[in-house]
């Protein structure tokens, strides 16, 4: 259920066609501090890099909204993490990966929050150098995908 709609929402509402690889999966891990919520998203590989750390912040944005609506059970992390296909291989490569300690992400809101600084929310994270850097910051009519 979490699945479907993290794929809605990062899909404008559309599932993906029978047959068609998801873009995104969630999956609850077993964790000593209480279950943790791991999400894996596939950006798109057709932007540029500057066009990446843009929508890869809006897409996090997107997905921590819809898992915090959802409450999932559980009170360990929410791990997101973006990935990218390998250059040389195809296989999917992680690109950033960002922890959110349910008290965190509860103290979100979502309706006050400038997207593109949701990565400086998170508990710890690893992001891919080209994608780190953080864009200028946006006026309160950003839209999401």
């Amino acid at each position: 259920m979490l699945n479907d709609a993290l794929e809605l929402a990062l899909n404008g509402g559309v599932l993906p066609a029978p047959g068609t690889p998801a873009r995104v999966t969630a999956r609850f891990v077993p964790d000593d501090g209480g279950d943790r919520v791991r999400v894996t998203w596939k950006l798109d590989e057709k932007l540029t890099t500057n066009e990446q750390r843009v929508r890869a912040r809006l897409e996090a944005f997107t997905l921590l909204r819809v898992i915090q609506a959802a409450n999932p059970p559980g009170d360990g992390p929410v791990v997101l993490r973006a990935t990218l296909p390998d250059p040389d291989t195809g296989d999917p490569h992680r690109v950033i990966r960002l922890v959110y300690e349910r008290d965190t992400l509860d103290g979100i809101n979502f309706k006050t929050i400038d997207p593109l600084t949701i990565f400086t929310l998170a508990d710890d994270s690893d992001i891919d150098l080209d994608l780190a850097p953080t864009p200028v910051t946006t006026s309160s009519t950003t839209s999401t995908t």
